[in-house]
């Protein structure tokens, strides 16, 4: 039909996802761990970059860190939106992250140089090294030389928290980001009210422990024919649905339907030809 040609001769993309189960979201190395598989499927040949923030854990570590920009911008002046100014009363703390050696191999941020002419349209990842550090985070770290770590590189994570900080750091950072890079499940059917009829706020309570969680939307492209596509997924699956230490799934069109065709070809060779 006219969308199979020309899907295949203009087109050739396929919106797709991650996904991830019951893991351990509160332990640091599973946070970096899961940051490593979201990269690692965005390095891949075959899907689209995206910055490492639109991840949802991502995005919640540099919240909750001295990096976070959301104070620039907020909604209410008077009205702090950053995780280090939301305070937890129960532990009579704030949503503070830490930041500890880049174990896992973490993409960097890109800090361009403002004499730099070059044009850089992403940011990679959230990781920094020891030179763009703030200097009150390596102060935390014990670090009093800033230059002794200067090619060294960190990573936020977040350790060492309540159930209770966590429900209440993660609701309070979807509600004052209004990030939409991920979905959960959530025990409100909705938000509080806004003063637009209709329109709610991201405060809904959280499903705790997190029972599942998703990433933003990506993209793979250059699906010129069904072996690019199973090629593609291969690659991809690698990283996720093959890594024995954290798995998660790939969601989308191209997985949805080509698992099908890999489903039933197996089925046939071990059938019908004895493979």
């Amino acid at each position: 039909n006219t969308w199979a040609t020309t899907r295949t001769e203009a087109l050739a993309s396929w919106s797709m996802g991650m996904n991830w189960g019951n893991i351990e979201y509160t332990d640091p190395d599973t946070q970096m761990k899961m940051i490593k598989q979201f990269e690692s499927v965005v390095e891949t040949p075959h899907v689209a970059e995206v910055d490492t923030k639109q991840l949802w854990m991502a995005n919640f570590l540099i919240w909750n860190s001295r990096m976070c920009l959301d104070n620039f911008d907020r909604s209410e002046f008077a009205e702090l939106e950053c995780g280090r100014d939301q305070f937890h009363n129960e532990t009579q703390s704030s949503c503070e992250a830490t930041w500890v050696p880049n174990q896992f191999g973490l993409r960097q941020k890109i800090i361009v140089n403002p004499t730099d002419e070059m044009c850089y349209p992403n940011e990679g990842g959230i990781c920094r090294s020891g030179s763009s550090m703030h200097p009150a985070d390596l102060e935390d770290m014990g670090i009093l030389d800033p230059d002794s770590v200067r090619d060294e590189v960190y990573c936020p994570v977040v350790s060492d928290w309540t159930d209770e900080k966590w429900q209440f750091c993660l609701t309070q950072w979807r509600a004052k980001t209004g990030f939409s890079g991920g979905r959960f499940l959530l025990d409100d059917p909705q938000g509080s009210e806004t003063d637009c009829t209709g329109v709610y706020e991201k405060d809904e309570a959280l499903t705790w422990p997190i029972p599942f969680s998703s990433g933003p939307t990506m993209y793979s492209f250059d699906m010129f024919s069904h072996e690019e596509t199973l090629v593609m997924m291969d690659e991809t699956r690698t990283f996720c649905d093959d890594d024995p230490d954290l798995q998660c799934w790939l969601t989308g069109i191209a997985f949805d339907y080509w698992t099908q065709v890999l489903t039933n070809l197996d089925w046939l060779l071990s059938h019908c030809t004895g493979w």
